[in-house]
């Protein structure tokens, strides 16, 4: 081999890139058995994977009866993230649906409040795609997928919902309870027009600039 294969480890992952010739894959076989008599680590090649890629048919048995592996294709899960060759399809992003689906499955939506389900909306289900988002671009299909589930499970907490029951940002910063209950407190009539003049809002003499600032906000970062 005139040049080393390309190894990427994390923790207890390993991927070794190597030529796709049978002296190659053999030269590879006999560094991976000198590492286990040196180290005393066994590599437990049933549990190990050789991908082809852009390598004849033919060929790929050979090179699995010399590493003793089994043989996988494209898209491979690596660290938690679909890799592969080629432009990921739309299957490969399914187990990131799965995982918020898995989630919905154990809420009991029928016993959470609006405010309730808010807040798994925004701390657990809103971070679920993060890490992927990280790596790879969703397609928009994945993406209305997801907000489509974090919409239906907001505003009827069940698995789909209509555009009927959603409610507007207006509505929610002036009608939701929680801003409701505020606007009442300092007697100030705040309607669903007013919200896109909300920064003119005049709060009570009494009210420091600051706290109402604050709990605009908060108001805002709550919805």
């Amino acid at each position: 081999m005139d040049r080393p294969c390309t190894v990427l480890q994390y923790a207890d992952d390993t991927l070794i890139v190597a030529r796709a010739d049978e002296p190659a894959v053999s030269h590879l076989k006999h560094q991976l058995q000198r590492f286990s008599k040196a180290t005393g680590m066994c590599i437990n090649y049933s549990k190990s994977t050789l991908v082809p890629m852009h390598v004849v048919e033919d060929d790929v048995p050979v090179y699995v009866n010399i590493l003793g592996c089994t043989p996988g294709t494209f898209p491979q899960t690596y660290l938690g993230l679909p890799l592969s060759n080629e432009k990921l399809k739309l299957s490969a992003f399914v187990p990131i649906i799965s995982n918020v689906d898995r989630y919905l499955s154990g809420w009991w939506a029928s016993l959470l409040n609006y405010q309730g389900r808010l807040i798994l909306v925004n701390v657990v289900l809103d971070n679920l795609p993060i890490y992927v988002m990280g790596a790879l671009l969703l397609p928009q299909g994945i993406m209305d997928a997801l907000d489509a589930r974090c919409c239906a499970f907001l505003w009827a907490g069940k698995e789909s919902v209509s555009g009927a029951q959603c409610l507007s940002v207006a509505h929610l910063i002036a009608r939701c309870v929680f801003a409701a209950g505020f606007w009442c407190r300092l007697d100030i009539t705040l309607t669903e027009g007013d919200v896109s003049q909300l920064w003119n809002v005049q709060p009570p003499a009494t009210l420091p600039w600051a706290y109402f600032n604050a709990f605009l906000l908060l108001c805002c970062w709550r919805l």
